[in-house]
């Protein structure tokens, strides 16, 4: 069974959560193969992860998000997380993970900042 919706959308990867809360094991093994096969589709190096409708998910599942960060990370793919919940928000605050994560409050938001200049242009 799919755990992510996944389309291509200007030469950028978006994926969405299928589930609206994420606890299950078995289904955090099966989002973690999804995300790993993504890495592969990502053109230009772009990918944006979309978290509208989803309210929930364990400690299990951001370890997962964490080291598909760090693979994007190594492979040089850029990865951008929008429209995050306001408890999986404070979740995040709270580990510090807002660091770690590039987070954006709306999908719009986090495709224009693929774009966004630096301070020399």
């Amino acid at each position: 069974m799919q755990s992510l919706d996944m389309h291509n959308d200007d030469n950028l990867l978006v994926l969405s959560f299928v589930d609206r809360k994420i606890t299950d094991q078995q289904r955090i093994t099966q989002i973690d193969a999804d995300l790993q096969y993504a890495l592969g589709l990502a053109g230009k190096g772009r990918l944006l992860v979309d978290f509208e409708g989803l309210s929930f998910m364990s400690s299990a599942m951001i370890g997962t998000l964490l080291r598909f960060q760090k693979k994007c990370d190594g492979e040089s793919i850029n990865v951008k997380f929008c429209n995050i919940g306001s408890d999986i928000e404070e979740v995040f605050k709270t580990m510090k993970l807002k660091k770690v994560f590039s987070i954006h409050k709306t999908k719009e938001a986090a495709i224009k900042s693929y774009t966004k200049k630096g301070w020399f242009g």
